[in-house]
Order: structure tokens, then sequence, then C-alpha cells
């Protein structure tokens, strides 16, 4: 299956309409962070800024970044300390901090040792990573949906979007090569129900295919939709996106 790296398209009030699920399932990446009241906590890959917003309630000292400048004009408004920034290099955070949290953000680096180095480096000794993201065999049935359905549209050319998916060994050894010790990384099964149904998720994350696909792209997407639904929807035609997420606590040596 052919691949390329993918690029982000949603707008912050169509992400928020369509995959608001995203940052209402991130309990579990914030638990891994425990007590942030009184720290200083950058959220990596803020989106609209809801898990911001959440940990700015709880007492930290929050700084969110996102490198999509519509995103971080929402956080803003939300009244968190936002700025644009890239989350393979972070040129212009000002560290240290106690801790990093990003969640559904490191499949979309293209670089994920830069993304690694640049976290590590914005740590405090002691600082620690709380991260969840698509791990090993996320969202598969979706992809090969897509891939079938360009191909009949005769659109073999265009590459299916390459997310970094990793096992969380290889999550852990890009971190172990970045300086961090993993002190726990796990693959997490975690089929997710998307209220606007398969249409809606294509058009929310594969929308950059578009321009590739020469006026065919929504035939592509009911077609896709249609594919993946046949084996992903339960008896009330209700859609769950077969996500498996690798979910990671780490931290940088004292």
């Amino acid at each position: 299956m052919d691949a390329a790296r993918p690029t982000w398209t949603a707008a912050p009030d169509a992400y928020a309409a369509e995959a608001g699920y995203v940052s209402a399932l991130a309990g579990p990446v914030l638990a891994l962070l425990g007590d942030v009241g009184d720290q200083r906590v950058l959220d990596l890959g803020c989106g609209e800024g809801t898990l911001a917003a959440l940990m700015v309630e709880a007492g930290a000292d929050v700084l969110a970044v996102d490198s999509d400048p519509a995103m971080v004009a929402a956080t803003a408004a939300r009244g968190v300390s936002a700025q644009r920034a890239d989350a393979q290099d972070l040129a212009g955070v000002d560290g240290p901090f106690d801790a990093v949290v990003t969640n559904a953000v490191l499949h979309w680096v293209s670089d994920p040792a830069a993304a690694a180095d640049a976290i590590a480096r914005v740590l405090r000794p002691g600082g620690r990573l709380a991260a969840e993201w698509g791990g090993h065999g996320n969202v598969a049935a979706v992809r090969v949906a897509l891939r079938a359905a360009l191909d009949a549209a005769g659109l073999a050319q265009v590459p299916v979007p390459a997310w970094w998916f990793p096992t969380p060994a290889e999550a852990a050894a890009v971190l172990t090569t970045a300086g961090l010790v993993v002190d726990r990384a796990e693959l997490v099964p975690r089929p997710t129900h998307v209220p606007g149904g398969a249409t809606a998720w294509l058009r929310t994350f594969v929308g950059a295919l578009e321009p590739a696909c020469d006026g065919r792209f929504d035939a592509v997407v009911v077609d896709a939709a249609a594919r993946v639904e046949a084996v992903l929807s339960d008896r009330d035609a209700a859609f769950s996106a077969d996500y498996v997420r690798v979910r990671v606590l780490a931290h940088r040596p004292a």
C-alpha cells in the first residue's frame, strides 16, 4: 500500500463538531500526569484548547502550542496562553516544563525522532511526558477501505496517508534514544463511535487528498465510507472507527 505523510486541514469549529470525541476521550492521558496543580505544563498540539483549559482549571500554568494558527487562536480565545510551534523542533518555546502532555498528535509528525528530541529538551530534569496517539493497527480497516475506493475511482496513484502508528516497543525506542526513560508503554484497542459516521471521519482526517483526486474526492469518500461501515457498524448502523492507541508515560532523568 503506497503512502504519504498526511497534512492537517480541518478548521477549529469543524474539528470540534466532527471530532470532539478526540478530546473527550483524553481522560486516560491526563490521568497519567496525576496532579498538575502549580506545575508548568506544555500542551503539545493543543487543537482547539479543550485539554489545555481543563489543566488550567486544575491549577496548572499551561502553555499550549500547535502548528495551526487557527487552532492557536481558538485556544487563546479560551483564555489559555498559546503560541504557534512545530512539534518537531519547538523553536521559540520557553521551557523548562514540569510536564508535557500530548494527545492524538504524534502520529501526524513526519520525523518522530525530532519530536522526541524536542520534547526531551523542554522538560526539566525529572519532568514527565504523558502521551497518547495512534498505535499499531490504528484505523487499519478505514485505510484499507480508502485504498480500495481510490483504486476503484481510477486513482491508484493517490497515496493513502501514512501516519506514524508504532508498536509500544517502537515508540519506546524513539523516546529512549532521545534521552527519556520510558516508565510505561502500552497498546490500547479503543473502538470509537464517530457521530457523523465514516463520511465525517474521512472528510475531517483525509481532506488533504482532495486536490489530488481530480474532482473525484466526494465519490471516493462515499465509496470508502460504505465499505468500512459495512464491517464496523453495529446493528443500529452506528459507526465506530477501529482505533488502537499507544499510551506512554516517560520522564527525563534527574
